[in-house]
């Protein structure tokens, strides 16, 4: 046993690990050949001994070879593993944007042409109205993408007085002004609140509500209040689309919480918050 055995073995393994199975095993024949051949030029030890180091030299080539494929047969299940996940991750993504993007419609088509419908249909609406065009088309832009994405801040005051202005109901408006926030943030409370305001039209039996916009802290509130007949919250279905998409799902997205109040006879309270970050 000798440094020679130990680089002639090294030299074996090492083979296996980087070539190809004739090549490794044509190394691993050359290197024996050559150690037995020094080891008899030498004539250092009895062939008795250099005899099983030459066997042990080849049975390490064989045993190396092995676990070569033993590792890359390993490595290629678990490329295949890799890539499975990964497509099963893309495929994922893919039907979550999709059902995403499919609940943002649906969400849109809701608060938009489904109210306005529903609105005509259930008799509120009992002549030929000004505004009611209006709101048709502008539900029509909604539904069909022109109105586009908006960006930067806006004031939310502003905005939700348009929405307030469209409905048919008197308005009892209190206020801060301005309330600036992200343009989505704005949008998104300006379609809860006409969704609010859609109820009150169509449930709440009475024509007047009030909207409340303030600050409390980093906190911006936004209420919607009717005294009209009120309803039992605890009987309302979570797959109830008007209060648990457009306004709890769609206020948990942008990282707020909606809250609604109600009891038969007395009324109802939705309340609207999102924690500005920004200040």
């Amino acid at each position: 046993m000798t440094w020679v055995l130990v680089a002639a073995s090294s030299a074996v393994v090492a083979y296996q690990f980087h070539t190809s199975p004739l090549t490794g095993a044509f190394a691993t024949m050359a290197v024996t050949a050559a150690y037995l051949a020094g080891s008899g030029l030498a004539g250092s030890q009895p062939w008795s001994l250099v005899l099983p180091y030459g066997l042990w030299l080849a049975v390490e080539g064989a045993s190396a070879r092995g676990l070569s494929l033993l590792v890359r047969r390993g490595a290629r299940a678990a490329d295949r593993m890799v890539a499975e996940a990964e497509r099963v991750r893309r495929s994922a993504a893919v039907a979550d944007a999709r059902r995403a993007d499919e609940r943002e419609y649906l969400a849109a088509l809701h608060d938009t042409a489904s109210a306005t419908l529903l609105m005509v249909g259930s008799g509120v609406v009992l002549r030929r109205e000004t505004w009611l065009c209006e709101q048709a088309a502008r539900d029509l832009d909604v539904i069909s993408g022109r109105t586009g994405q908006v960006d930067g801040e806006l004031d939310l005051v502003m905005v939700l007085r348009d929405v307030v202005e469209r409905v048919p109901l008197r308005i009892d408006w209190r206020s801060v002004e301005p309330v600036p926030v992200p343009a989505t943030v704005a949008v998104a409370l300006g379609h809860s609140t006409r969704e609010a305001l859609t109820n009150v039209v169509r449930h709440a039996g009475v024509d007047a509500a009030e909207v409340v916009v303030i600050r409390r802290g980093v906190t911006v509130v936004v209420e919607v209040r009717d005294r009209g007949c009120g309803f039992d919250p605890g009987q309302v279905s979570d797959h109830h689309h008007g209060v648990t998409r457009s306004l709890v799902q769609r206020m948990a997205a942008m990282g707020g919480h909606a809250r609604v109040e109600s009891a038969p006879g007395r009324g109802t309270l939705v309340r609207m918050e999102w924690p500005d970050e920004r200040s």
